[in-house]
């Protein structure tokens, strides 16, 4: 029983630790190749069709690793709907991953009621490989136009989320 209750405290320990430390780094090459062009994978979308990611090749990138049970992912939802506004008309997208293993529906129904206005793809063990794995969630990505990894985040917050609204105008105006 106590080996039980012991594995138990260190698998709670473990999930909360990877659902909400705040760390960031500077990745100016994980993730792409040595021509600084995007990972090449392709990703569900809600409707069941697939995408390339390539298809977001000369944008600004924020790719965003969530799942539907984190706190954190969450509660960066309205941050999210926000810098999806802003900046709409700009050279920029922003790409929702969820790592789900649910069907579609599920995670449509989802976003819908947590007026996810950004898109929400489904993600796979290829998308979260060619960002060199994850190691929590919320785990998010900043890519400049040439595919570059700038800053990589694991976990949420309102200063990651000020910082990543800087760091997208300073690689928009950079590209401009």
């Amino acid at each position: 029983m106590k080996i039980l209750a012991s594995g138990l405290l260190l698998l709670a320990t473990f999930f909360a630790l990877s659902c909400d430390s705040e760390t960031s780094t500077d990745r100016s090459k994980a993730g792409t190749n040595s021509h600084g062009t995007l990972p090449k994978f392709t990703l569900q979308q809600l409707d069941g069709s697939q995408i390339d990611f390539a298809q977001f090749s000369g944008k600004v990138l924020l790719v965003d690793f969530w799942a539907i049970w984190c706190k954190p992912c969450i509660d960066e939802i309205p941050a999210y709907n926000a810098l999806h506004d802003k900046y709409s008309s700009a050279n920029f997208a922003l790409v929702a991953i969820t790592m789900e293993s649910g069907n579609a529906s599920t995670i449509a129904q989802f976003a819908a009621q947590h007026d996810i206005e950004y898109p929400v793809f489904i993600g796979n063990a290829e998308a979260a490989s060619a960002f060199g794995g994850l190691r929590g969630y919320p785990s998010t990505f900043v890519l400049d136009q040439n595919g570059q990894i700038r800053k990589s985040y694991i976990g949420g917050g309102r200063a990651k989320n000020e910082e990543i609204d800087a760091l997208v105008q300073e690689l928009l105006n950079e590209a401009s």
